[in-house]
């Protein structure tokens, strides 16, 4: 089974998609992409992709997307001390 939430075609680069987005943004920026990326998958679950096994890999997304909120923030507290 493939990974959707982190397939082959996001790992065969230098980079990740996600790191050189976050080279972009700034701090506040970046928790914005993620928070709107989160609300994002949520609001489409099982509806861009059909049924359960659609609504799983949105919700699997969203899911990513949290960790990755979760370490900015994180990251954000610490800078802030």
């Amino acid at each position: 089974m493939t990974d959707k939430t982190n397939p082959e075609h996001y790992k065969n680069k230098p980079i990740q998609t996600i790191q050189a987005i976050r080279s972009q943004l700034s701090d506040e920026e970046y928790i914005g992409y993620l928070k709107g990326s989160i609300l994002k998958y949520i609001s489409r679950a099982g509806i861009k992709y059909k049924g359960h096994e659609g609504m799983r890999e949105d919700v699997s997304k969203a899911h990513r997307m949290t960790e990755f909120l979760l370490e900015a923030l994180a990251d954000h507290i610490g800078d802030s001390k």
